[in-house]
């Protein structure tokens, strides 16, 4: 079901990059070719100031930033927002993103969160890295399309799934169930249209 591919999916993707990981932690990532472990760096000169924190929680929208991060190779902390203690919902982390949602970056004086505009902001500064197409091309304008399909259209249909009793009143299972129902079908339909965008490039 969609429940068990996605959970074994984003536990196989995400497992090297959520072990082990304290709730405040400084990354350097291995180089490019060598992606088999990460080298999380513990012991950094005290006082030193990231220019770069991804705040985060394992299994979250957050793993997407966390990844690219990883990939391009640059410096940057890691910061706990642990859900299960409501640190999200805290008066400190709302003043990063006042809808309560993780994750945010914070490069500098800048406070990003959406994690569609975290992806663009790190590509479009780490150009040389080549993870994106040139700005002002076809190729770019694809890029756009898909990166906000899958935050607009997949990912908003996720709740609606995992959570399904969050959109229905208090004790309404048959309700939940619909829901759950629903979201799954438009989910299959949009998987179906990525499989179709992967093998029109010969997967």
């Amino acid at each position: 079901c969609i429940r068990d591919g996605c959970r074994d999916a984003v536990r196989s993707w995400a497992r090297p990059y959520n072990e082990a990981l304290t709730p405040s932690r400084a990354c350097h990532p291995t180089p490019r070719q060598d992606r088999g472990t990460l080298a999380h760096v513990d012991m950094w000169p005290a006082g030193i100031n990231f220019m770069i924190q991804l705040h985060y929680f394992p299994g979250n929208a957050s793993m997407t930033p966390h990844l690219l991060l990883e990939e391009l190779g640059t410096p940057f902390e890691l910061k706990l927002v642990d859900r299960s203690a409501n640190a999200h919902r805290s008066p400190e982390y709302l003043t990063l993103n006042p809808n309560g949602l993780i994750p945010v970056l914070v490069d500098g004086d800048l406070v990003l969160y959406e994690t569609a505009a975290i992806v663009l902001h790190l590509v479009d500064t780490h150009a040389a890295a080549g993870l994106a197409p040139r700005v002002g091309t076809a190729e770019r304008a694809l890029f756009y399309k898909w990166l906000v399909w899958l935050a607009a259209s997949l990912q908003s249909q996720m709740p609606m799934y995992f959570y399904s009793d969050r959109y229905v009143a208090a004790g309404n299972a048959a309700g939940a169930a619909q829901v759950k129902a629903a979201a799954e079908t438009r989910i299959a339909g949009l998987i179906d249209q990525i499989d179709a965008q992967l093998a029109s490039h010969h997967g």
